[in-house]
């Protein structure tokens, strides 16, 4: 068997008769379950409504599956996120189909219970079959040779990229240029351009990176042709004389395709409307419960130490805009509070100040600022003013985590960066954790953050103090 390939055919239709097999028994379930909702007419329409069922999952199918599956750099969020869409795109083809044939109304309890079901059981699904495939290729299976031609910053990016994981299954061969640049990540140097195609063809090689510069332009137009007439991917590679971000997103201006130095998925409308909505309806519960929350920490914080309930601090918010976030006070009123932060074993908490914060009860009254706008439940941490002053001078792209709002919690926070930074290099790694959470927002993501957070109130994380 050839162990690049690995079975890759045969795994993505044991996913589809997977996906296929959860539809049908979910559906299943839900008939035994939730029969009383349906009318005698639908019964009498059962193998119909089966038929449409199934043939409303071929077009998502179709729509996702090669866009998805297909990847091989996945992360869980993303898959959550795949098998929302996934779900509602079955829907309305459902809906559609039935309306179309006029098939008849089914019961709206009916149709919620079994999408939310099939949701969760198509999630969880994809998540063993991920978890599956990346054991299986970090065994040696399902991998993909790949060949680079053309060095530099970026040939050296791609490399980095593809061979950070064993589970991605790429195994990089080596790399073509005109010149050995004795690059200290590619170490694998296989000959000039011209020689590229004689190893193809004496190598089995699936993916060819084209990293060479627009004065090659000819080299990479036979090479593409090349690659075209042998079954070979040809992947071109932009190539730039400064180094850039490898987030880069390519965009038409008019006819002019540019490139912007990163993407922001909440720069999206309807991203924007859906992460409002979700903090106004997340806040608004938890201050509509707040008489089982407010009323005991204020005592509690009262009866501490003399002074006031809440704590008041200017803070960075979007934009690199000041507002006024809340907190229960944790300290004892002192003068430095707006210049010193906490220590582990910092003189100033009270008792309750320290369950306060291990328990991140302390954050509670910020809601009220996500309800005003200030800040969104999931986002980077906001800092006090005097360290978005002094860090924004020493820390390179300290300014870029100010593009969206700050949050209670944040995927730094939940990666282990939080509390205090005797180190620079701790709040390096915090803004490198919020960068890539606005460049890789989605809804799961913030779902799966809040998630992770509300555990460590429970098990305490030994950052928080």
């Amino acid at each position: 068997m050839d162990q690049r390939k690995g079975y890759g055919h045969l795994i993505n239709v044991i996913i589809i008769f997977g996906e296929f097999l959860l539809l049908n028994i979910t559906f299943c379930a839900c008939l035994f379950g939730f029969g009383d909702y349906l009318s005698e007419d639908v019964w009498d329409k059962l193998r119909v409504l089966f038929l449409l069922i199934n043939v409303s999952y071929i077009p998502t199918l179709f729509l996702y599956f090669q866009k998805f599956h297909e990847k091989r750099i996945l992360f869980s969020h993303k898959l959550i996120q795949n098998a929302f869409k996934i779900a509602g795109s079955h829907f309305l083809v459902f809906l559609s189909l039935m309306l179309l044939i006029k098939f008849g109304d089914l019961s709206r309890v009916f149709l919620a219970t079994f999408y939310t079901i099939f949701f969760v059981a198509l999630a969880s699904w994809w998540l063993v079959m991920w978890m599956s495939l990346k054991q299986y290729r970090k065994s040696g299976y399902n991998f993909k040779n790949v060949v680079i031609v053309g060095s530099g910053f970026n040939a050296d990016s791609l490399y980095i990229q593809l061979t950070s994981h064993d589970t991605y299954g790429y195994r990089v061969l080596g790399y073509f240029d005109d010149e050995n640049n004795n690059s200290i990540y590619m170490n694998n140097y296989l000959g000039k351009v011209d020689s590229t195609y004689d190893y193809l063809e004496k190598n089995k090689v699936d993916e060819l990176y084209c990293s060479l510069c627009a004065m090659h332009n000819v080299n990479i137009t036979h090479l593409m042709e090349y690659c075209e007439n042998h079954l070979i991917r040809f992947y071109l590679v932009p190539s730039f004389d400064i180094e850039v971000s490898r987030n880069m997103k390519m965009e038409l201006l008019g006819e002019i395709p540019v490139l912007i130095n990163r993407k922001e998925p909440l720069n999206d409308y309807m991203s924007l409307i859906i992460k409002r909505s979700f903090d106004i309806v997340f806040a608004s519960v938890i201050l509509f419960l707040s008489p089982l929350w407010l009323l005991p920490i204020a005592v509690a914080v009262k009866m501490s130490s003399p002074g006031p309930v809440f704590f008041k601090q200017l803070r960075t918010g979007r934009s690199g805009k000041d507002f006024l976030c809340y907190k229960f006070r944790s300290m004892r009123v002192n003068d430095v509070s707006d210049t010193v932060q906490a220590t582990r074993n910092d003189p100033r908490k009270t008792k309750v100040g320290e369950f306060l914060r291990k328990t991140n009860l302390d954050e509670f009254p910020q809601f009220w600022n996500v309800l005003k706008g200030d800040m969104s439940i999931v986002g980077p941490r906001p800092h006090m003013l005097k360290h978005t002053e002094s860090y924004s001078q020493e820390i390179n792209k300290y300014m870029v985590r100010h593009y969206v709002k700050p949050g209670l919690t944040g995927w730094a926070q939940v990666n282990g960066y939080r509390g205090e930074t005797k180190e620079k290099w701790q709040m390096e790694k915090r803004i490198e954790y919020d960068i890539w959470y606005l460049e890789n927002w989605s809804f799961w993501l913030d779902v799966k953050i809040i998630m992770q957070t509300s555990a460590k109130m429970f098990h305490h994380d030994q950052n928080a103090f």
